[in-house]
């Protein structure tokens, strides 16, 4: 009979308009930090590599280009996507700090749309197939 009243009174609440509270269950923190964790120091790791990388491009370092061997590196494309890049960067760094789901999200998209501009504008050499490439790891694992 008690089942009966609380879905009468769930029937009613329903035809009054009266806002219905509905219960979420989150993981506990101790199931998922280790998770969280793990992901976070895989994603450091690419982000350090693709920053190695990056520096070299930049500097100059890579001289064996792909279509046109005679070319100069960086070229002015590059040092602006690679800049942007580089500036994005801390952006993960902040999220893991404020523990912000939203501002990951920003970064991981803002990591896809230089993964796209990179693979249109700037693949050059092997390094800038492998910043381009490195992409697909960081925003798998920022999601």
């Amino acid at each position: 009979e008690a089942a009966q009243e609380t879905e009468e009174e769930r029937q009613r609440r329903l035809f009054q308009n009266e806002p219905i509270v509905v219960y979420t269950s989150l993981s506990e923190q101790e199931v998922l930090l280790p998770e969280i964790a793990k992901r976070g120091l895989a994603l450091l790791f690419f982000l350090a590599v693709q920053v190695v990388c990056i520096i070299v491009i930049l500097t100059g370092g890579e001289s064996n280009q792909l279509f046109q061997p005679g070319e100069t590196t960086p070229d002015s494309t590059q040092v602006w996507l690679y800049s942007a890049q580089l500036l994005i960067q801390p952006i993960f760094l902040l999220a893991m700090y404020l523990w912000s789901v939203d501002v990951l999200k920003f970064y991981s998209v803002a990591v896809q749309l230089l993964f796209i501009m990179i693979a249109a504008l700037a693949i050059r050499s092997a390094l800038d197939v492998l910043v381009c490439a490195l992409c697909v790891p960081i925003v798998l694992l920022s999601n």
